[in-house]
């Protein structure tokens, strides 16, 4: 019990204090905070533009606009430039985005299900991926009845970012899963790691975790599993 408690501490710690908004990020791979932002005709062009490249079981990653954008692109140790991620699928003739997040946009904390253009409108966000896995049919397949599934019994967004429990997800853990079991274990991606964390809530003072292991949005599409099928910046 004690453990978890620090873990979700850990968690808060790192979503609100680990950089500050200040505009600018020369670390920050892709970072766009100085750039203008292109016409929004240009914008829905890109989408539209982007949409006849998606297959079943693609990875869309984005970039949201806020703070909490800015903390989760730091969790990532190598490419800085995501903060929100999901799988997409074509049903019933329309492209969607099965993801799982917290926040205004979803405040029922529950696995979502969103139209492609939805997904990565330019609303807030500033741009978005996609990303796709070296997957066989069969495995496609399985992935989608595994990702419905989990839609339909309304998986819950995990607060705590514990990989060790599979009743609650995050948006990365739940990718990083799914893809697990789709492929009986071929596709295992690597996790990231910070070592002697300190936690900052006064409450735990001193106190230091050893290791803290989580899924970056970087871990998903940095590996030998997964090519990059396009790239867009809503920004010039």
């Amino acid at each position: 019990m004690k453990f978890r408690l620090l873990l979700a501490v850990t968690t808060l710690t790192l979503l609100f204090s680990q950089c500050t908004r200040s505009g600018k990020n020369n670390n920050t791979v892709g970072s766009t905070a100085d750039m203008k932002r292109k016409p929004e005709a240009t914008l829905l062009q890109l989408i539209k533009e982007n949409e006849p490249k998606l297959m079943d079981g693609d990875l869309i990653e984005r970039t949201d606009d806020d703070f909490v954008s800015e903390t989760l692109r730091e969790m990532s140790q190598t490419d800085k430039t995501y903060s929100h991620c999901g799988f997409a699928f074509k049903e019933d003739g329309q492209w969607v985005v099965y993801n799982n997040m917290a926040g205004e946009e979803n405040k029922k904390e529950q696995m979502m299900r969103q139209p492609f253009d939805s997904f990565v409108s330019p609303y807030k966000k500033t741009g978005f991926g996609i990303f796709r896995y070296n997957m066989n049919d069969s495995e496609i397949s399985l992935l989608h009845r595994i990702t419905k599934l989990n839609f339909a019994e309304g998986l819950k967004f995990d607060k705590t970012f514990d990989l060790r429990t599979d009743d609650k997800m995050y948006c990365a853990e739940m990718i990083y899963k799914f893809l697990i079991k789709a492929t009986n274990n071929r596709i295992m991606l690597a996790t990231s790691k910070k070592h002697n964390f300190k936690l900052k809530d006064p409450k735990y003072k001193g106190t230091t975790l050893k290791e803290f292991e989580y899924v970056a949005l970087d871990n998903l599409f940095l590996n030998p599993f997964c090519k990059e099928i396009s790239r867009v910046s809503f920004k010039e």
